[in-house]
């Protein structure tokens, strides 16, 4: 029998490497509006509610900097805005610090892009609602990259001023260049119980989610078919967690991979195992 995630699957937050923490605090807090939870040795837990963290900075020694298109591995995380007004907050302030912001209408959304100072990439988006999203003739959402509307987003915002992200920030999704495009997207497809909602291989992409989401997973091959895979020393991504509704949830996919020989270690109510691209994947339950 196929397994498929439950429903109310969410990603909870990533845990992402840099060379210079106190510079990365500094950036993730004044150009994203993220705010310190705690700080312990080399991590700093970065929240947007106060009480939970969404990204986990980790200072690497002597880190290996390397632009993400050489590397399977991290090609941008996103951070899911409740509104487009709270987006248009964002990119106000983003615009005030000049740094350099790429964007894309894909449809289903607004998003805009940019870079921390590793080079790590980074999407700030908000959903269009869901009674909007088109589906194609084999039931895949129709996401398409035109230009955002930035001015229209500014002038909703007025002469309102951003103070940092709204509590309801998520984690939407991850996006990964692969090293192998056909076994990552088996992996998450049979492994981990995600669903193709968008396959344009023809392009080097697919697109996988839960829940009828858009997508929570992105994966590519536009770093090369059998990309190699960064080393540990670089810059990128450590791991990012997968929530699971219930203790119930988390051991129905715990048989699930145990009876199809896919290794995972485990620690109290989070297990763990490494996807194709060498990125560590954490399922967990409240």
């Amino acid at each position: 029998m196929t397994y498929q995630l439950p429903k109310h699957v969410q990603l909870g937050h990533i845990q992402i490497k840099v060379s210079e923490l106190k510079r990365s605090i500094t950036f993730y807090e004044n150009i994203l509006g993220l705010e310190v939870l705690k700080i312990e040795e080399n991590l700093a837990y970065l929240t947007a509610d106060g009480t939970k963290p969404l990204v986990i900075l980790e200072e690497i020694p002597d880190a290996l900097i390397i632009p993400a298109q050489q590397n399977a591995g991290l090609y941008h995380f996103a951070l899911l805005l409740p509104s487009r007004e709270e987006l248009g907050l964002l990119l106000k302030n983003m615009l005030s610090y000049q740094v350099s912001i790429g964007s894309g209408d894909h449809h289903v959304s607004e998003a805009f892009y940019l870079s921390d100072p590793d080079g790590n990439g980074i999407e700030v988006y908000a959903d269009r609602p869901m009674s909007s999203w088109l589906k194609d003739e084999n039931g895949h959402y129709i996401m398409t990259t035109e230009a955002v509307h930035a001015q229209e987003l500014l002038e909703i915002v007025g002469d309102r001023e951003f103070h940092k992200l709204p509590e309801k920030t998520k984690l939407g999704h991850v996006h990964f260049h692969a090293h192998s495009l056909q076994d990552s997207a088996q992996f998450y497809q049979e492994a981990l119980g995600f669903d193709v909602t968008m396959d344009a291989k023809q392009m080097g992409a697919v697109f996988l989610a839960a829940n009828q989401y858009h997508h929570h997973i992105g994966l590519n091959r536009w770093a090369g078919h059998l990309a190699p895979k960064r080393p540990k020393q670089a810059v990128g991504v450590q791991h990012y967690s997968i929530i699971l509704p219930t203790l119930n949830d988390l051991e129905d996919i715990k048989q699930h991979l145990s009876s199809n020989q896919i290794n995972f270690t485990e620690y109290k109510q989070t297990i763990s195992l490494k996807d194709p691209n060498d990125v560590t994947v954490q399922l967990t339950a409240p």
